[in-house]
């Protein structure tokens, strides 16, 4: 997403200090990193439920699918002469 090497990160962080100083950078990094570590389980909780969601509608249609199989008219079939039958006509 950023291709932001270590060498751009030591001059944002050294321009951050200049501009701020050292009494607010301190505060402002924490409070970044909160933002972050929030940003980060939002994210996997959105994604744990997506996934959690994308299975239960897969189960839901095979559910329903084997339903329907299940719930199908069984077709008849014509019943077999026993073997006895056969020889009988056959003489």
């Amino acid at each position: 997403m950023f291709d932001v090497g270590f060498s751009e990160m030591m001059l944002i962080g050294l321009i951050a200090l200049l501009v701020l100083g050292p009494e607010r950078l301190p505060p402002l990094i924490r409070g970044l990193g909160r933002w972050v570590g929030r940003a980060q389980r939002t994210v996997r909780e959105l994604k744990t439920q997506l996934e959690a969601d994308t299975s239960l509608r897969e189960l839901n249609q095979v559910k329903k699918t084997l339903q329907s199989e299940l719930n199908a008219p069984v077709e008849t079939s014509t019943p077999v002469k026993s073997l006895s039958d056969s020889n009988q006509d056959a003489r």
